[in-house]
Formats: structure tokens, sequence, C-alpha cells
């Protein structure tokens, strides 16, 4: 049996793909960014460290990451590989991908390059985003995201 990988199985029967907004507010992303629309100010992350991100930046962050993501030739259900120590970055990237009605194939740093190797085998992520690219080795494009 060969997996579906289209974000479309998941659609009640009859559904058209092109009616459904993935950032209208009936779904996470689309909570996130109505969130974000209605109080800017709002510190939405903080680190560790003391450092704050607002809303309207973290809105402003994962749009633009979203656009990155289509100007490297992804489209809607497509996969992406995220894999990254935690970090600001890390849920710009994974928020972004959702964003964009991408599928998150979340990967462990903790993984061999064995282990990555076959997750990437399984899922083939159209696009990886990685904290240290070089734990991949020859698989599908890379970006060490900013």
């Amino acid at each position: 049996m060969t997996p579906v990988r289209d974000w479309t199985v998941h659609l009640p029967a009859g559904a058209d793909p092109s009616d459904v907004d993935l950032a209208a507010g009936r779904t996470l992303p689309g909570a996130w960014t109505a969130a974000w629309a209605a109080d800017p100010r709002r510190p939405a992350l903080s680190t560790l460290d003391g450092d704050t991100v607002g809303a309207g930046e973290l809105a402003q962050r994962t749009a633009a990451a979203a656009g990155r993501f289509a100007a490297a030739g992804l489209v809607p259900g497509d996969a992406v590989l995220v894999s990254a120590g935690p970090s600001v970055d890390l849920v710009v990237a994974y928020v972004a991908a959702l964003r964009y009605g991408l599928t998150v194939v979340p990967a462990n740093t903790a993984y061999t390059g064995r282990e990555l190797a076959q997750l990437v085998a399984e899922a083939a992520p159209k696009l990886t985003v990685l904290d240290d690219p070089g734990r991949l080795g020859g698989g599908p494009p890379s970006t060490g995201w900013r």
C-alpha cells in the first residue's frame, strides 16, 4: 500500500480543497494569526535568557518564513522535515510551515545520521530545516533556518 502524503485526505467527503483557507481561524495556525492580529504587542514567546517576541513580530516572521517555503518551490501539502534545538527560530520555522499548509515531520536532534536518513526515506520531505545541516548528508535540500 502506497502512503498518501496529501493533507486533503483529512477533509470531509465532497469538500473542495480550494475552499479551505488554512489561516482563517478554523485551524491552529488560523487561530494564532487571529490572536496575533488582535493584540500585536502582546508577548507571544519568551526565552530562558529573557528575550521576548511580540505577537506582531511573530506574525511577521512566520509570514516571511512561509514566503521562503513558497520561494523554495514547496506547495501546501508537501512535507518538510524540521529538526533543531529549542529556539525562537525553531518555533518560527515550525509555525511558518503550518501557516503555509505544509506537513511538518519533526525529527529529534538526538537522532543519528542513520536514523535521520531512515526518517527522510520514509517521509520523503521536499525540504529539511536543520540547525546542523551536516547531520543529513545527501538528503533533500536543507536550510540552516533564518
